[in-house]
């Protein structure tokens, strides 16, 4: 599938971080005049957040966010 991605990373110890943050955005779809079979656009956010409230531990946060717009959805390939 056609898409773009964004990827930003940073951290403070590249092998055992504790404290950071990592972060993408991707966008990728299709459309039936490209000769596809339906036309669709999904976006997917993810993000990965590493702190440390002490010297002997680290916190780490994740979280998912997609979405997907079609028309049809039982259109769409699985």
């Amino acid at each position: 599938l056609p898409g773009i991605s964004w990827l930003n990373i940073t951290k403070n110890d590249p092998v055992y971080p504790t404290q950071g943050n990592r972060f993408s955005l991707s966008i990728q779809g299709s459309a039936e005049a490209l000769f596809s079979t339906t036309s669709f656009i999904q976006g997917e956010l993810q993000d990965k957040y590493i702190f440390s409230p002490t010297d002997d531990s680290r916190v780490i946060l994740r979280t998912d966010l997609g979405y997907t717009a079609v028309h049809d959805f039982d259109a769409l390939p699985l």
